[in-house]
């Protein structure tokens, strides 16, 4: 196999992972990656169970070797079972790397990550999740290279609906309060 690249389970002491210990193996001659422990770096290919055989860290398969998981950045053609590092769909070349590094911007509900396929819904997912730090804090990878243009962006945007939504809001509180005096009888 060519161009592995190197994937780390997901360790459930630090990450927010569900653990099933039913989870299947999955089927080694379709994973054209390597597959190390979170937390110590064994090599797994080839392992049934899920538990490191160095350390004792228990996982889930589905999340340690997402294979059937694994998509375009492109098309979002399914990658699964393919051999050549081309996608058919749209005939962009890829890596088993990029592909892993979407497969984990995908499951970040954050704008950093998901500013192309979600950009309102992400925006707002992130200032909810900025209201509680701790939890938003825990949900970083912190092996995720920041994207400071994205982060940036996420900035200029906040600001630019601060400083326009401020005034406009004003204005409506304005006018509601003036059409409510005048209903009342009130206005001046």
């Amino acid at each position: 196999m060519k161009n592995h690249a190197v994937f780390r389970i997901p360790d459930p002491t630090t990450d927010q992972t569900n653990v099933q210990a039913g989870s299947s193996a999955p089927d080694w001659d379709h994973v054209p990656f390597d597959v190390g422990c979170a937390r110590c770096g064994h090599d797994l290919r080839g392992r049934i169970d899920p538990i490191c055989p160095a350390c004792g860290l228990t996982f889930d398969w589905t999340d340690a070797v997402p294979i059937e998981r694994l998509i375009c950045a492109h098309c979002d053609y399914h990658l699964y079972g393919l051999q050549d590092m081309r996608c058919p769909e749209c005939g962009i070349a890829f890596t088993w790397e990029e592909a892993l590094a979407e497969y984990h911007r995908r499951r970040q509900p954050w704008f950093e990550f998901r500013w192309r396929d979600r950009p309102i819904r992400s925006l707002l997912t992130t200032w909810r999740g900025a209201m509680w730090p701790g939890t938003f804090w825990r949900s970083i990878d912190i092996h995720s290279p920041p994207h400071i243009g994205r982060l940036l962006a996420q900035v200029a945007i906040s600001l630019a609906i601060v400083i326009l939504g401020v005034p406009v809001w004003l204005g409506l509180l304005e006018w509601v309060s003036t059409v409510f005096l005048n209903v009342l009888g009130m206005g001046v």
